[in-house]
Parts: structure tokens; sequence; C-alpha cells
């Protein structure tokens, strides 16, 4: 990705005190150059790794990274796994790297009406992948899953699968041979803003990744309420709470993601009752709250001043945060304890 280094003329004006980014790219380097020049404080925002952006062992992108790190002041991730590779791999001394989830859902952002009515499938429940149909993403084992329920005389329910990418004709022959599409509806891309309606028509949201950095369309569903099956090899599974919101499964093993489908078959009030407790664990990662915790945790970390009004504000939005997320699990488990921030 080409980044015009006239970035650094706009940057040196504006001369901020902090410079986020999501990243080690281009735009990373023109920011390192600011920083050398105006002692601008440097922040990485990392949402997960996976096999596919992790870099191998002696690649020029890792060699790329391991430099980068030593300017960086501070860097915050999403997942445990991000954590540990920043610091094991990576680099990173370890109090400068932080576990907190910045990545958020506002169903504001989402469009509430559409010009023509959503074609819902008949059959329910109604289970959704959202996301690119590419290897990595799983949707393969959904469907041999679905399969092996189709087997054994289990068809009352749909599935919607939403995006597209280098398998969707593959995908959709895989359905045609094991038999089942008439339980299977592609809907191809459908834009982000007009995702409203499909959230809020299913049942259960389905994440098979056989990798992913972190897989926000969980944080989605869940914001929209919903009960989620979520792979064990997906960064936002850390989010799930096992037989509380949603389960967790080996995304190799598509017996496991039927057992897990016929849970929510033939037993729909856990559908709404997995659902509530999305929505009650999602209230913890609103974005004004999100954001309160972030600037609280640049200002302590980082020594950075901001505007007593303005700190005052964010600090209202973010006091109800200042206990672990895993906390929030201790409102179904009274006896559980939080391992990690």
């Amino acid at each position: 990705m080409w980044a015009s280094p006239r970035v650094v003329i706009d940057l040196l004006r504006f001369h901020p005190e902090i410079i986020l980014t999501n990243g080690f790219h281009v735009w990373t380097i023109w920011a390192l150059v600011v920083k050398a020049l105006c002692n601008t404080r440097l922040v990485l925002l990392w949402q997960g790794v996976s096999p596919e952006t992790g870099g191998e062992v002696g690649s020029l992108r890792l060699k790329f990274r391991r430099w980068a790190s030593r300017f960086f002041d501070l860097a915050i991730t999403n997942t445990t796994g991000g954590a540990s590779y920043l610091k094991t791999v990576v680099g990173f001394p370890s109090p400068k790297v932080r576990k907190f989830v910045g990545e958020v859902a506002c169903k504001d952002s989402f469009r509430k009406h559409l010009k023509q009515p959503l074609q819902v499938p008949q059959r329910k429940p109604i289970f959704l992948f959202v996301g690119r149909l590419i290897p990595g993403k799983g949707v393969g084992q959904l469907l041999r899953a679905c399969a092996l329920l189709a087997r054994a005389g289990e068809r009352d329910y749909s599935v919607l699968i939403i995006g597209q990418g280098s398998q969707t004709e593959s995908l959709c022959e895989l359905a045609r041979k094991l038999e089942i599409e008439d339980l299977v509806q592609f809907e191809g891309f459908i834009s982000y803003d007009l995702m409203r309606p499909y959230y809020e028509c299913c049942d259960v949201f389905v994440l098979p990744s056989l990798e992913d950095t972190c897989g926000v369309a969980v944080v989605e569903a869940m914001a929209f309420g919903k009960a989620v099956l979520c792979s064990r090899r997906a960064g936002v599974s850390e989010l799930v709470a096992q037989g509380v919101n949603g389960f967790l499964f080996d995304p190799e093993n598509p017996g496991e993601l039927a057992a897990l489908l016929t849970q929510f078959i033939e037993h729909p009030g856990r559908v709404s009752r997995f659902g509530r407790n999305s929505e009650i664990l999602m209230t913890q990662h609103s974005p004004a709250r999100v954001a309160g915790v972030l600037s609280q945790m640049l200002c302590s970390t980082l020594g950075v001043s901001i505007s007593d009004k303005q700190f005052n504000k964010e600090r209202s939005l973010s006091a109800s945060v200042q206990r672990p997320f895993t906390d929030v699990h201790s409102h179904f488990h009274p006896n559980s304890r939080p391992s990690h921030r």
C-alpha cells in the first residue's frame, strides 16, 4: 500500500502529541519520521495475529516489525494472542504492551431501513455467517457440519452466508454436492451500512474460521444481542463466554460444530437466553466507554496531558469499566475469578 511522503509535511504542520497506527506499513514509516523530527509519541493499535498476518521467522516483514518496535511508546491489542506475539516474537518490552478490546460495534452505524424488503429464510433458527469467502474463514467446514445434520434427518433450520471471495463458486458447488442447497442461502457481498436487517433476522452467528486475527463480525452480532458459535482459533473467541452467550468449537471438527448447531435447533430457548447475555456482555464495550478507557490509558501510560474538561468527561465514561472484562463473566458465574485484563 503506497502512502505519499507528503503526509510527513501535513503531520509536521499539525504537530500531534500522539500518532496512532493500526499496523506495520508505509504509513508507519512516515509516522516514525515525524516522531524523530518532533518527538511525537507513537502508539500501535494491533487487531491481533494469525498465520496470514504474523510473518514467518526470518521474513522481511518480521525483520521490519522487530526494528520498528524499538520506536513505539505503547502497543494496545485486542487479544491475548496478539499481546503474546508482540512480546515474544516481535520483541516489544512487556510494559509497553496492553491487552484491551478496543474494536467495538455501534448499532447506530447501520442503516435502519432498506429500500427493498429482505428475503428472510423461512426455516428457523437462522444461522448467519458474515465474512470473506476464502479458505481461512472455514465456511466449507460449516457446510460439512450442515451435511452431517442433513444425513441425520435434521433439516429444520437455515444458513445465511454473506460475503464473497475466491471460494464463492466452489462453496456454492459444495452445497449442491452435499445436497444442502435448500438449507443454505448465499447473499453475496452486502455493504456494511446495510447489514442491520441481516443481524436482526438471524438467531445465531457462526464464525468457523481456521485462522482470524480478531473477527469483528462476532462483536457486531453480539451488539445486536445474538448467540454465538465461534472457532477457538479466532482472536474474538476471548469475548465468548462458554455456555453463557455461545459455544467455542474446533473448526477442523465438523462433527463438533454439528452438535452445537443442534443445541440451538432442539432448544430454541437458548437462542433468546444466550442473545440477552451477549447484549449484557457488550455493554462493557460501547464506543463511548472504550474511547474513555483508551484515552485514560494513553494519558496514564504516556504522560500526555489533555484539557481538564475533556479528561473529566472521558473519566466519567470509563468509570464503570475499570474492572477487567473477565469480571463480566462473574455476572453469570459468581465463583469465577478474572485471570487477565
